[in-house]
């Protein structure tokens, strides 16, 4: 089986108990972790097995031992347990938990784990997790999430600083019989109920999703959901020497959608939520060597605060195929379908130059929609550091770079035409990164203003906003004609025309406008309120 089959509460898996620091950067306090996995049930006849739950969660407990917690303090609970004790029925998993909780003072972290099916029933206000003695007909060998005996009452009563739940589940019918669930106990497959304040969140997909398991010929016996988590909390996705919360987030999130999309042609969108302040710091990762080689998504983060994301040399097919949907008649021929190769690999702004990037090299807030720097726009009172920069020329692009690239001592321009649809792409051939079509969820167009970069998911590669949001300068003059004659490697048009390119679609384009391929020209003089760009470091 590749996919998880589970419901609300299907695979709880809630790590609380992160390392907390101080200002100081110092830990403090004692971290706990309860761990459970429920691999086979009791009545075998109603539940589907689950391949990998416990061994999922105990490569996690070796991270968690790796990075810091120790071994007296976690518990695991698990159906392959000879100890009665041990065995994760809702008695023991709420004795367990209690006692821990006697443990706990006001400077420790908890981390609870729950990795087993889990229920909805129509009509009832919560959600059960399904321990292993589990019966659908009795709602008593079910632990419920909210309530007064629920785990969110129990993980409210705790007295640690700080505490996560990470919620692994698909949200869908867990039974081995469809048809007796429907008829004799009446499950249903949504989830409304809200995390309470205090407790901070990550769920494996958003309501209507699955959670999946590697194909097997992927060789990844893991959901995709775990591998990720256990990955990026060991750092392997680490920029620099700290692993923080925020980080496995993101990178939890962006990567098990991207594997999803890739290997299932689903969604499956891991839901984060955040309700607590300050950093937590997870683990030490080791920072990249100097002299090593870059590797695909690597990040890294200049003086300034800009991140940048190491995209690595490839082929690809440029330009639309002319079945493409809404290729004609914008594009008027311009979007020739051929191979371009990269020969060298470059780190590209994972977002597009912000209003308080830009000021910080140039001194100036040229953007028509900025709260404190004289716009026109009607954003007053809107934080608009983070939006990106706008009523910028080509020219002043260009100025940009030679300024940052002074300050730092490296070089930084704008992408060529081919880097930046290459890394728009991010590996897929459909008209946008995210498929066939996109929306409104999905990318700002069809809107009344620009948003904070970052504010839709990234591509796989890393890079938020390639569709949408504001125009890009690129590197190239515009010929309609250029790809027909352009060279196989690194193309660049640098033969003087009127217009510069421009690629990637903006707040009030249409959606034609905003796919992989499009193509838009305007002068280098244009500082229009739908124009941006993002920048290219050649030499980190």
């Amino acid at each position: 089986m590749s996919r998880r089959l589970v419901l609300f509460g299907t695979l709880f898996t809630a790590l609380l108990g992160l390392v907390p620091i101080t200002p100081g950067g110092a830990k403090k306090g004692t971290q706990y972790a309860i761990l459970v996995a429920v691999s086979k049930y009791a009545k075998a006849d109603q539940w589907r097995p689950l391949p990998y739950t416990i061994d999922e969660l105990g490569e996690f407990r070796a991270v968690l031992l790796e990075t810091g917690f120790a071994k007296e303090n976690i518990e695991f609970l698990h159906d392959q347990q000879t100890d009665d004790k041990l065995r994760p029925t809702a008695v023991n998993l709420i004795k367990m938990i209690k006692l821990m909780l006697g443990e706990i003072g006001p400077e420790d972290t908890l981390l609870v784990a729950l990795n087993g099916h889990g229920v909805q029933y129509k009509g009832a206000e919560t959600g059960y997790f399904c321990p292993v003695n589990a019966d659908l007909l009795d709602k008593k060998t079910l632990m419920p999430m909210d309530g007064k005996a629920g785990i969110y009452a129990l993980l409210e009563q705790c007295k640690a600083r700080r505490k996560l739940l990470i919620v692994n589940a698909c949200r869908n019918d867990p039974t081995r019989d469809v048809s007796f669930a429907a008829e004799r106990v009446q499950i249903v497959d949504k989830d409304e109920s809200e995390v309470p304040k205090g407790i901070a969140a990550i769920f494996s997909c958003k309501p209507g999703q699955r959670s999946y398991y590697y194909p097997e010929e992927e060789k990844i016996k893991r959901s995709m959901f775990y591998h990720h988590l256990i990955e990026a909390w060991r750092g392997k996705y680490a920029d620099g020497e700290k692993v923080t919360l925020d980080h496995v987030f993101d990178v939890v999130t962006r990567k098990t959608a991207a594997d999803a999309r890739r290997l299932f042609s689903e969604g499956q969108t891991p839901w984060p939520r955040r309700t607590y302040e300050g950093e937590w710091l997870l683990a030490k990762a080791a920072p990249i060597a100097k002299n090593s080689k870059p590797k695909a998504g690597d990040v890294i983060t200049n003086s300034i605060g800009m991140k940048l994301t190491y995209i690595a040399p490839g082929k690809f097919q440029m330009g639309s195929p002319k079945g493409e949907l809404d290729r004609e008649p914008f594009a008027k021929g311009s979007e020739f379908h051929h191979e371009v190769e990269l020969t060298k690999g470059y780190y590209l702004g994972v977002y597009a130059v912000t209003q308080e990037e830009y000021e910080t090299v140039t001194g100036k807030t040229p953007s028509y929609f900025s709260a404190d720097g004289g716009g026109k726009a009607k954003v007053a009172g809107l934080n608009t550091a983070r939006f990106p920069v706008e009523m910028v020329s080509w020219d002043d692009a260009k100025e940009f770079c030679r300024k940052l690239s002074v300050k730092e001592g490296k070089t930084y321009r704008l992408p060529s035409e081919a880097e930046w649809e290459y890394a728009c792409r991010a590996g897929t051939t459909t008209p946008f990164h995210v498929g066939e079509t996109i929306s409104t969820d999905q990318a700002n167009y069809n809107g009344e203003r620009p948003m904070k970069v970052g504010s839709f998911a990234p591509n796989e590669w890393g890079l938020h906003d390639m569709h949408g949001n504001v125009w890009q300068w690129c590197e190239d003059w515009y010929d309609a004609k250029y790809y027909e004659t352009s060279p196989k490697k690194n193309p660049l048009n640098e033969t003087a025309a009127e217009y510069r390119v421009l690629r990637g679609g903006c707040w009030n384009s249409f959606e034609w406008h905003c796919r992989s391929a499009c193509r838009n020209a305007s002068t280098p003089d244009d500082r229009a309120k739908h124009i941006g760009f993002r920048v290219v470091l050649f030499s980190p």
